[in-house]
């Protein structure tokens, strides 16, 4: 493929990611899909960054200042996504990607005071010496950290995905394996650049995997345009089989067995998990829980954990333990997802909670 073929085609990737950014945006009264537009949009921005390899940009210098930062921000912003389909909330990943891009700019500012290469154009291009080691480093580290994200993203998913309608679980694996790709794919050709095994920037491989990922995406969306819509449970169960009386029974079995063996306790509990102790299908779980309890799974977890995390501080025995083991032992993962359906659920945070103590009457 001949050079000018080439940057023609660096320009189709960023134009069909760019085209599923305003998409999404579209459809941004539902929060989730906020976040899903937030990942495209960072990642149009890394696939121009080929173009300007490709032309030999004058503003090569200055983009890891903008494109480092963000490329941290991709995972957890899928993450999150994922996470919103799921029910639940989890700030932990976004602060760390937070955290994360901050360091990438300090860091990137650094090398370009002190490397001269790094404020050249054409020897970005070339990566060389001490500028291709440190693009090397900076790949394998974000590509490691972003798949974390990824894999994180995937657990959730395969553990709830019961709760999910087929096609709208399936637009979240597409989404997992389509970011996955880009950023091995990122990862590998980057490497091989720096390498001088590849002798150009973009190489036409991994412009044209990153052409297929993106219509692979955007077929499944225009073949399944309701995945970014939120639907009533009504809709959503209207094909399901489930008698009231089931429904009761199932309910009682599950508020029995929630009381009596604590699965919440378990901070990996998962609706698949919870389905298999109490011995109801997945599907009719989700729905009784759902329909009967008006509540998504995350919030019925929640809502007993905070219940135990109450206990636990009103306990007199538990009076010199931190609000963070408190936390653990009731079953939450982080301290953040705790004080939010703490709060939720009682109006005020836990500190506040355990001051008023000796307060009964402003605990009503």
């Amino acid at each position: 493929m001949d050079y000018s073929s080439l940057n023609h085609l660096t320009l189709v990737s960023p134009a069909v990611s760019g085209f599923l950014t305003l998409y999404f945006l579209q459809h941004g009264k539902y929060r989730r899909n906020l976040w899903l537009c937030f990942a495209t949009a960072i990642l149009t921005l890394t696939l121009l960054v080929r173009h300007l390899f490709e032309i030999q940009s004058a503003a090569l210098p200055y983009v890891p200042f903008l494109l480092f930062p963000l490329t941290c921000l991709i995972g957890p912003a899928l993450h999150r996504y994922v996470g919103l389909t799921l029910g639940s909330i989890t700030r932990g990943p976004l602060l760390c990607g937070l955290v994360l891009g901050l360091f990438a700019f300090c860091t990137h500012l650094i090398v370009f005071i002190n490397l001269p290469e790094a404020r050249s154009p054409e020897k970005i291009v070339n990566q060389a010496g001490l500028l291709g080691l440190y693009t090397s480093f900076y790949l394998a580290a974000v590509t490691a950290i972003q798949l974390v994200y990824f894999a994180a993203a995937g657990v959730a998913l395969y553990r709830n995905s019961s709760s999910l309608d087929n096609p709208v679980a399936k637009w979240c694996w597409l989404l997992i394996a389509a970011f996955s790709a880009y950023f091995l794919s990122y990862f590998l050709f980057g490497t091989l650049t720096v390498l001088n095994i590849i002798p150009i920037p973009a190489h036409f491989l991994e412009v044209i995997l990153a052409v297929a990922v993106l219509f692979g995406m955007l077929h499944y969306l225009m073949s399944n345009p309701d995945v970014l819509r939120e639907r009533s449970e009504s809709t959503r169960y209207a094909k399901q089989s489930l008698t009231s009386d089931q429904a009761t029974e199932y309910r009682n079995r599950l508020e029995s067995y929630m009381e009596t063996a604590k699965p919440y306790l378990q901070e990996e509990i998962g609706l698949n998990r919870l389905a298999e102790l109490t011995e109801i299908p997945p599907h009719h779980l989700s729905m009784v829980i759902n329909t009967e309890l008006s509540m998504n799974f995350f919030a019925f977890i929640n809502e007993y954990r905070v219940k135990e995390a109450r206990k636990l501080i009103e306990n007199p025995e538990r009076k010199d333990h931190t609000l963070l083991a408190i936390a653990f032992e009731a079953g939450f993962q982080s301290k953040a997802s705790f004080n939010a359906a703490f709060k939720k659920h009682t109006g005020m945070a836990p500190g506040e909670y355990r001051r008023r103590l000796d307060s009964p009457s402003d605990l009503q």
